[in-house]
């Protein structure tokens, strides 16, 4: 059963994340062993939009990692949200971030990437990408912090 390119995006970042992983054929065999058939081309497109790096792994070979500043913060979700969203308001404990046409999946997942204390759940849908935090002050932080990646 073919997986949804979100699911498969999240499968190969909790692979990245957990397992050493050497090169796109290690990549297609871990995925394969979790139910997930996929070509090198895939995996190859997969890899730039994730921002995945090759870091050393410690024993004189590289591996796959996921990219992050000096802060932690994963870069390439920052730059996604960055370069997508168009603006940003608050309602009680909702978050509503206005994006480019056709990127709002994209930012609706950079953003749970990054994963704000206190969001719930994220709903793209058309340009927007509906937010729901804990309650509303959670809401205003998420909002300073995705305007502080906007910057």
């Amino acid at each position: 059963m073919p997986v949804s390119l979100q699911k498969r995006r999240q499968k190969i970042s909790d692979l990245v994340s957990r397992r050493i992983i050497h090169t796109q054929a290690d990549l297609e065999r871990a995925l394969r062993d979790a139910g997930i058939a996929v070509t090198q081309a895939t995996i190859s497109r997969d890899i730039r939009a994730l921002g995945l790096r090759k870091v050393s792994a410690g024993d004189g070979r590289q591996r796959y990692a996921i990219a992050r500043d000096q802060d932690g913060v994963l870069t390439h979700a920052v730059r996604q949200v960055k370069r997508l969203t168009v603006d940003v308001a608050v309602s009680c404990n909702l978050v509503v971030l206005s994006c480019l046409p056709a990127s709002a999946e994209t930012v609706g997942e950079a953003v749970e990437e990054v994963a704000p204390k206190g969001l719930l759940a994220v709903f793209p849908h058309g340009p927007k990408v509906l937010l729901v935090a804990q309650d509303e002050d959670c809401a205003r932080q998420i909002a300073d912090q995705i305007m502080v990646m906007c910057r």
